[in-house]
């Protein structure tokens, strides 16, 4: 932790200590800044200390690591935050991995929170967003990964939250219906 730049160094007392965020090895003729994702706390220090988990330092020479930000994560040894991947979030500073974002909701890259899926959408298969349900489905709950099938008899826009039953002279004679048909010439709907 200590280093001299005279050759006529002889005992301890004729060297200098390191810095706060420098070391010097052992024979060292100089002090060296500690490198990113590294700090020295205190002078005299002959090696770095990495930062810890759920922490990081982007630049040279420093003496404290930094809290990882929410919306991402912070391994051993970070020298900048990881953000989340689409699918995940971290709400919280300081940790070292982010969490997995739960069915029925959808986080973006570098979410800080969840978002629910609302009634007549559903979560993505990779959970970034919340897609309307297509055409023939629906979804009446939040909170969901898939749509269900329109019912005979009703269709089903695109972000329908329920089914709408087939007006009079009008027919949807299978499930998943996207609209409803008129009825053919000489046949009739009257339910």
């Amino acid at each position: 932790g200590t280093y001299s730049n005279s050759t006529d160094c002889h005992s301890i007392a004729d060297c200098t200590l390191a810095d706060p965020g420098f070391y010097a090895a052992a024979g060292s003729v100089r002090q060296t800044a500690c490198p990113a994702g590294t700090v020295a706390p205190r002078s005299g220090m002959d090696t770095c200390e990495p930062c810890g988990s759920g922490t990081f330092q982007e630049k040279e020479g420093r003496t404290l690591c930094e809290l990882c930000p929410p919306g991402s994560s912070c391994p051993h040894g970070a020298t900048t935050p990881l953000i989340c991947d689409a699918g995940m979030y971290q709400d919280e500073q300081g940790q070292s991995s982010c969490k997995l974002c739960r069915d029925g909701h959808a986080c973006t890259a570098g979410a800080e929170a969840e978002v629910e899926c609302f009634a007549g959408t559903k979560a993505s298969a990779t959970k970034d967003v919340c897609e309307p349900c297509p055409a023939g489905e629906y979804q009446e709950a939040a909170r969901q990964s898939s749509c269900l099938r329109c019912p005979r008899g009703a269709f089903c826009v695109v972000g329908a939250t329920h089914p709408v039953n087939c007006s009079v002279a009008y027919a949807a004679p299978e499930q998943g219906m996207p609209l409803c048909n008129a009825c053919e010439k000489n046949t009739y709907q009257d339910e």
